[in-house]
């Protein structure tokens, strides 16, 4: 069967929100229209000078280091990559310090849809409460899901040293089961948020 978007290619890929599947190329232009949008919507790179980009090795930081880059068409933006062992167990805190020491006014933060569903379900039944975003934080992949991302980080070459894991592996669970009877409880979650 031919692809559902553009009726040529082979389908392939299976997508969130979808009823059918994609070729190749029509997978990599949803995707990167997905992330383009967010960047539209929320203004992410406007009137900016300086980025730091976390890097946990992961296929997150890979294809966020990618978009940084591509979106913004290596502007007069500069952007500074930072090494760390895992961007799940960050507090507010110690972003917050990143961002002071590194001196630079955003951070690009490599979550997926599953690790900033779990972030939002986690914060919403945790005893201290919803910590509300700092507008200087940007998750660039937050719209796709774990397996979009590494199958973009594949088709495009990206390289990157293990695979990203949840944020929090019980509430991690918990959505899994969720997502049996509907596949988009992430995203849906995702999107009351940004409503709030």
């Amino acid at each position: 069967m031919a692809c559902i978007k553009c009726r040529k290619g082979d389908e392939e890929i299976e997508i969130a929100h979808l009823p059918g599947k994609v070729c190749r190329d029509c997978f990599l232009k949803i995707v990167e229209k997905r992330v383009r949008k967010d960047v539209r919507v929320n203004g992410y790179f406007q009137d900016v000078k300086k980025i730091l980009i976390l890097d946990d090795g992961t296929e997150n930081s890979a294809v966020c280091s990618y978009f940084a880059k591509e979106l913004t068409g290596y502007s007069k933006i500069g952007f500074i990559s930072k090494r760390i062992k895992s961007a799940n167990g960050l507090s507010w805190e110690e972003i917050s310090k990143m961002i002071r020491e590194e001196k630079v006014d955003r951070m690009i933060l490599p979550w997926n849809a599953e690790q900033e569903s779990e972030f939002l379900l986690k914060g919403m039944v945790s005893k201290k409460g919803f910590v509300r975003d700092d507008t200087r934080i940007i998750k660039l992949l937050k719209h796709l899901s774990q397996k979009e991302v590494l199958l973009f980080a594949k088709i495009k070459g990206l390289r990157h040293r293990k695979d990203s894991e949840p944020y929090d592996r019980k509430i991690n669970r918990f959505l899994g089961e969720l997502e049996k009877g509907s596949p988009d409880i992430r995203f849906a979650l995702i999107s009351s948020f940004e409503k709030i």
